[in-house]
């Protein structure tokens, strides 16, 4: 297991783990073990935010600054990074 991986599953309790894992299942629509960009910007817009083409960018470069295996998307491990990262900020 990737060292940033492992880091990121001690960051976070049992129960927050599972909570993260629920939501990655629920926003992987199409099941694949993935979250698309498509699929990401469909989130955004089910929580009321507009998507433009600055979002579509926003949300592109944040696929490209966690997608470790470069294929696009994001997986589960490289999904639980991009959360540790998103509390590191909320904590500042």
């Amino acid at each position: 297991m990737d060292n940033k991986v492992s880091n990121a599953r001690t960051v976070f309790s049992p129960e927050e783990l599972t909570k993260f894992k629920d939501g990655f299942v629920k926003y992987d629509e199409n099941k694949d073990g993935r979250i698309s960009k498509e699929e990401l910007l469909k989130l955004i817009g089910s929580l009321g935010e507009q998507v433009t083409q600055a979002t579509q960018e926003q949300v592109q470069s944040v696929i490209t600054s966690f997608d470790t295996n470069v294929d696009g998307s994001l997986d589960l491990d490289e999904y639980l990074i991009l959360m540790v990262n998103l509390r590191a900020i909320g904590q500042e």
